[in-house]
């Protein structure tokens, strides 16, 4: 029988696909406070602000307490776990679910960046860019 496995729920772009990151393969996870903020998981944005909700200081470290919870659940009850972010009280938090029970996502879809008319002085697109590569985390 195979260990169970626990997963991070990413929720996409409006034209882009729903993601899960195997949490075994995490090696990094950022985050990135302000105007654009975001959650990064091995350099894919996984978690965006948005106007009604913002993500609260402190949200990359409570990702992974909620992989921890994750993790212990995965081992006692036997089956596979995902974590997702989600708004409570107007705040975002993270949520722990067995795999066959993750509700519909209630989070709107963040709208894609714009893309600037010009290219960035040191000739980087910008990490946002729809074409970007994913950035590295501990640049932000």
């Amino acid at each position: 029988m195979t260990s169970p496995t626990v997963w991070i729920y990413s929720n996409p772009y409006p034209d882009g696909p729903v993601r899960l990151i195997r949490a075994a393969a995490t090696a990094q996870i950022a985050q990135r406070e302000g105007a654009d903020e975001q959650v990064f998981v091995n350099g894919h944005d996984t978690v965006w602000g948005t106007p009604g909700v913002q993500i609260p200081p402190g949200f990359s470290l409570a990702l992974a307490q909620a992989l921890n919870a994750a993790r212990r659940a995965a081992d006692e009850h036997g089956h596979d776990q995902v974590v997702t972010a989600r708004v409570e009280e107007g705040h975002l938090v993270w949520k722990v679910y067995p795999v066959d029970e993750v509700p519909e996502s209630p989070n709107p879809k963040p709208e894609l960046p714009p893309v600037p008319d010009q290219p960035e002085p040191w000739g980087k697109q910008p990490a946002n860019h729809p074409g970007a590569y994913p950035m590295n985390p501990a640049d932000l």
